[in-house]
């Protein structure tokens, strides 16, 4: 499983300090970091990789700078995108959204989600709006941001994402 920190506001010093409580509070948990756009604070904590957004510095920038110190996933909302992200060294995609969440409205879809997990051999993570509904595609792996599920219903749709990522 992953635990990502997307915190968009902070300075690069309240950053790296709260990456480095989290790196030190899931150590040996089996729960791997991931530190959103900022690889620089990523690798000097020793979280498991970047998500790099479409804003982001490119995957081959990353790489160039990290090598293969960092996981490196990538969101993407097309075919185009995702078969980009992976021939620039992407270790793994999120899609989406899939579904209506907030702040998003160009919804990807089931269809295309189907399309892209049925072809691609790298890991394709779904995201958006994820939770509160049923699946139809063989779903491995979802990003889950934030929840508003009571308990012990939110309990219940992080274990049945466990179970479904084959954790």
């Amino acid at each position: 499983s992953f635990f990502q920190i997307r915190e968009k506001n902070l300075s690069a010093r309240n950053l790296h300090t709260l990456a480095a409580d989290c790196a030190r509070v899931l150590e040996n948990t089996g729960t791997r970091l991931l530190v959103n756009d900022r690889a620089d604070i990523a690798a000097s904590v020793g979280a498991f990789g970047v998500h790099l957004a479409s804003i982001s510095l490119p995957v081959n920038v990353v790489r160039d700078g990290f090598g293969n110190k960092l996981a490196v996933f990538v969101s993407t909302h097309s075919s185009n995108e995702v078969e980009n992200a992976f021939a620039a060294g992407a270790g793994a995609v999120v899609f989406g959204p899939i579904f209506p969440t907030p702040g998003k409205s160009d919804l990807v879809g089931l269809d295309k989600l189907r399309a892209i997990t049925e072809s691609s051999e790298v890991p394709v993570i779904a995201i958006g709006g994820i939770l509160r509904v049923m699946y139809s595609v063989p779903l491995r792996r979802a990003l889950v941001t934030g929840s508003d599920l009571p308990y012990p219903e939110g309990v219940a749709a992080a274990e049945v994402l466990k179970v479904g990522a084959g954790v």
